[in-house]
């Protein structure tokens, strides 16, 4: 900065010619001759002062005014520090809530305590019945077997010569002929009513005619037939089934005749016969007998007509007497085959009984009384009485009594006392199936080694059970001896549906039951693996039991080595859970509030081969079972009260934020870009500088996170925005992870061309080509850090950690050794002029300007004058023409060197001179070889400071002054 001390001009004008009026007055001057108002004032001895420069401390040169530049024992070095910080917000934290886990209830049955299933093994009385003898003995019939002849014959005269002969007609009649049929029935049975009816087998009457006599003459011609045939029984005889030509039995069923029944002259034998079908009887005698005798009548008539047309050629002895006899016979051997009977009603009582002994085994241990049973709808004696098969008689008054198991209670049924338990069935609805109801059974047992004895009977007794009078074949009322009256019963359908019992401890077995935790959640794209995973705070995993359709008489239930297997992954609280990673629970609990377990999940862990994610999904399948089994203590209680009992299990876990990560993480770190800049004084800008420079830059990366970083480091010195050519410096370091997350640790580097021989906590990285970072001086250096992760490595980050970043610290230090080479160059600016020229440039056409110069600084130091107008523009030298005499001014160490040097101002265009607004000082410093090795210090100074002088002085006409 230039300060400039000023006067006016005009007032040191007056001032200097006032003084000449009054030591200038002498006699040489004669006045009378007229006054020269012309006057000429200065010369070289006129000069005045227009501007000086500050005193320029070199410290304010290289660095006062700026915080990068500052000097060391006595030395100037180049330092920049600045920090920045890079947010890694890539992995978000998460928080989720995992909806309550709902496990179906678990229906379980008292096993413990159910009531074997038994059966009653069918109950079979049978007793047989006493039915009557109805056999009859000597059951015989007269058999028919008669014959007859019935003669005559045909005498033929000697030599009747060859005419035909004939015999005309022929008739024979037998007579009324008879046959005896008897029957006899006796010791007949007394339940024997009445015989209705006699049915006969091998009952065929046959009837032979035999006229083979006359057919053995051969006659030429001959007709014969049996005119008429008659066999006549009693009225209670019924014939049937006549056979033979002309053959029939009467209309009143008791004769057979024959009627015109032409004969076969070839054939000698005629045959015909019928069927005896039945007799009626009489009744019995005073005896219970049936003796039968009757009178059967027959008789026969037939006719004959025949000739001999040629009796000489049968070389007869004549007269010859033919033979025309025939016989007539009846056979037949009658059997009694089967009889219609009527019986007396007669009295069948019987009486039958069973004993039920019944063992009812595998009774759980925890019952020990079995007071009574109740069953289920179906339970049921199925009681039938079979009908013994003695149709057609028929029970036809009486009943029966059945008394029933005493111990078994009974619905109501028609015909059951429901106190005594007996049954009273009547004859008419004796037969069938009768279903009793059941509702229970009275035990009052104690159970002995799981088993209980039911001791019972089922009997029977009929009263005046009376089979009624029936009418039927013999052989069918014969057929009903050996009948029996069978009972059978069964009861069926026990299936309990309450009993009265007393307990001892019921154990109740809850089947084993899983449920899954399931989590998908999202994590974040950038974690690829976890390993484990630490939760912002504790989770709750709330367990919950409740036990539903207990009695009322149950308060209390206790569960023996309940075990909760959890999933591995899961990590609880130091205590939750044994190594297995169980909740085994073996306390009691009272029923109306249930069992609760609360464990603290504190993270998870998923071993060595971790969970991957996929799209950065966390997801989690796993399995959580439960078994065991619990017990109530003894108690007198009803089995019906002993419902299937509801285990309920309920998991709720509280919302879960993750924290701590250890995984692979990649998170997308964006590269970091920063210019430092160097705002250096413009001495040191000059490109044409020569700076013998050896920077050092030392690092300090802070990283939160337990993930270590490569990072690519790029530096690149720019001048205006602009990389300078070939000066990029490139290298990589090493982030290492921090080994609490959310705590910094630094990783420290110094980067130099060689070994810097400090020893300290930096890691000193060499980089040969270091020094062309600023070789040219940069306004500012780009620092490009592009961080990578190796995925493959365990990593460790809080989600909630504040300092989820990486931190840069750098300083750039650079010494600086002014060497023979070393220059720079200054401006500096002495404004206003024409303020402090004005009235002088319209009288001069030229002035010289003094530099006196106080140089401190152990440098060569030249500079020229530069005229500038009052638009910032250099005058150029064809108006003003500046000259200088050249002059070198070498600093010291200790006393400054004081100097001077002239710059002429020759105006070469007329007025010019008026436009001269400013002068700008160009100074430049430079080291030799006896400066070089003498140090800069910040108190070595320069001082500028000028002077105008007039060197002709100054004609002022005075007429024109006072005009």
């Amino acid at each position: 900065m230039t300060t400039c001390r000023k006067m006016r001009i005009p007032q040191i004008l007056l001032f200097v010619f006032a003084l000449s009026l009054s030591n200038c007055v002498t006699d040489e001057y004669d006045l009378s001759k007229g006054l020269n108002k012309d006057i000429t004032v200065g010369g070289d001895s006129l000069s005045f002062p227009i501007g000086q420069t500050d005193t320029i401390m070199l410290k304010k040169l290289l660095g006062d005014s700026i915080s990068v530049l500052t000097a060391n024992n006595g030395k100037y070095a180049l330092n920049i520090k600045d920090s920045l910080n890079v947010k890694l917000d890539a992995v978000q934290p998460v928080s989720f809530s995992i909806a309550g886990i709902t496990i179906p209830p678990i229906t379980q049955s008292f096993a413990s305590v159910e009531f074997p299933t038994f059966q009653f093994n069918p109950i079979a009385i049978s007793s047989a019945l006493p039915l009557k003898d109805l056999s009859i003995a000597n059951k015989t019939v007269s058999s028919i077997h008669t014959s007859f002849d019935i003669a005559n014959s045909l005498t033929i005269p000697i030599n009747p010569g060859p005419v035909s002969f004939s015999t005309g007609n022929l008739t024979y009649s037998s007579g009324i002929k008879h046959i005896a049929q008897n029957l006899d029935l006796i010791n007949l049975p007394t339940a024997l009513q009445s015989i209705n009816e006699i049915q006969f087998a091998s009952s065929r009457v046959t009837l032979t005619f035999d006229k083979s006599k006359i057919n053995s003459i051969q006659f030429d011609s001959q007709t014969d037939k049996i005119t008429s045939f008659n066999i006549t029984f009693p009225a209670n005889v019924t014939l049937t089934s006549p056979i033979g030509t002309g053959s029939a039995i009467s209309s009143d069923g008791h004769s057979f005749t024959i009627t015109n029944a032409a004969l076969d002259a070839n054939n000698g034998i005629y045959t015909a016969s019928f069927v005896i079908q039945k007799l009626v009887p009489p009744a019995f005698d005073s005896n219970h007998e049936l003796h039968y005798s009757s009178d059967v009548t027959y008789s026969i008539d037939y006719t004959f007509n025949g000739t001999i047309n040629n009796v000489s050629s049968r070389n007869y002895s004549y007269p010859k007497t033919l033979d025309l006899g025939i016989n007539v016979k009846l056979d037949a051997d009658p059997a009694i085959d089967n009889m219609i009977i009527s019986t007396n009603p007669y009295s069948v009582d019987v009486a039958g009984s069973n004993t039920i002994n019944k063992d009812v085994i595998g009774i759980p241990t925890a019952i020990s009384q079995v007071t009574s049973l109740t069953f289920n709808t179906g339970a049921e004696l199925s009681l039938n009485i079979a009908d013994p098969g003695v149709s057609p008689f028929q029970f036809s008054s009486g009943n029966c009594v059945i008394q029933l198991p005493q111990a078994i209670v009974f619905k109501p049924f028609s015909g059951l006392d429901l106190t005594t338990n007996k049954l009273t069935i009547p004859a008419s609805s004796l037969f069938g199936t009768k279903t009793i109801g059941i509702s229970g059974i009275a035990l009052n047992k104690t159970v002995t080694n799981q088993k209980i004895t039911i001791n019972d009977n089922l009997t029977y007794q009929t009263n005046n059970l009376t089979l009624g009078s029936a009418t039927a074949d013999l052989y069918t009322l014969q057929g009903i001896t050996g009948k029996k009256l069978d009972i059978t019963a069964n009861i069926t359908g026990l299936s309990i549906q309450d009993a009265a019992i007393q307990t001892n401890s019921i154990n109740l077995d809850i089947p084993a039951q899983n449920t899954n935790i399931d989590i998908n959640q999202l994590v974040s794209t950038d974690v690829k693996k976890i390993y484990s995973v630490g939760l912002k705070t504790p989770s709750q995993l709330k367990f919950k039991i409740l036990i539903n359709n207990l009695p009322t008489s149950i308060d209390s239930i206790f569960l023996d080595n309940y075990t909760i297997t959890l999933p591995s992954v899961l990590k609880f609280k130091t205590g939750d859970v044994n190594s297995q990673n169980q909740v085994i629970l073996n306390k009691g609990f009272k029923v109306s509030e249930g069992l609760s377990k609360t464990l603290t999940l504190e993270s998870f862990n998923f071993g060595t081969s971790g969970n991957t994610l996929v799209n950065g999904v966390f997801k989690l399948h796993e399995a959580v079972s439960m078994t065991g089994g619990a017990h109530i203590k003894g108690t007198n209680l009803k089995s019906s009260d002993l419902q299937p009992v509801e285990v309920v299990p309920t998991i709720q876990i509280d919302p879960m934020s993750l924290s701590v990560i250890e995984g692979e993480i990649a998170p997308a770190i964006d590269p970091i870009a920063q210019n430092i800049a160097l705002d250096l004084p413009d001495v040191l800008k000059n490109k044409d500088n020569n700076l013998a420079l050896k920077p050092v830059l030392t690092f300090e990366i802070g990283n939160s996170m337990g993930i270590p970083i490569d990072l690519s480091l790029n530096l690149t010195p720019k001048s205006k925005g602009v990389a300078i050519p070939n000066a990029n410096i490139s290298t990589s370091l090493h982030i290492a992870e921090t080994s609490v997350p959310g705590q910094t640790t630094w990783s420290k580097f110094r980067l130099a061309a060689s070994a810097t021989g400090l020893f300290d906590d930096h890691k000193e990285v060499l980089i040969p080509n270091l020094d062309s970072l600023l070789k040219t001086i940069p306004d500012e250096i780009g620092i490009s850090a592009t961080p990578t992760i190796d995925v493959s490595k365990h990593h460790i980050v809080d989600l909630y950690s504040p300092k989820n970043q990486i931190d840069l610290k750098y300083a750039v230090n650079v010494p600086l050794e002014f060497g023979q080479d070393f220059r720079f160059n200054l401006n500096e600016t002495i404004p206003d002029l024409q303020k402090s020229l004005k009235g002088v440039a319209k009288l001069v056409h030229n002035i010289d300007v003094i530099a006196n110069i106080e140089n401190k600084i152990p440098m060569n130091i030249a500079f020229k004058i530069l005229p500038y107008n009052t638009a910032g523009q250099l005058i150029d030298s064809t108006k003003l023409k500046v000259t200088a005499q050249p002059i070198t001014y070498s600093g010291s160490t200790s006393l400054a060197n004081v100097g001077s040097t002239v710059f002429g101002i020759k105006e070469m265009t007329s007025g010019s001179l008026a436009d001269l607004d400013k002068f700008i000082i160009t100074v430049t410093a430079s080291k030799n070889p006896i400066t070089a090795a003498l140090p800069l210090r910040p108190d070595q100074y320069f001082l500028i400071k000028l002077r105008v002088v007039i060197p002709k002085g100054i004609t002022v006409d005075l007429n024109s002054e006072k005009k």
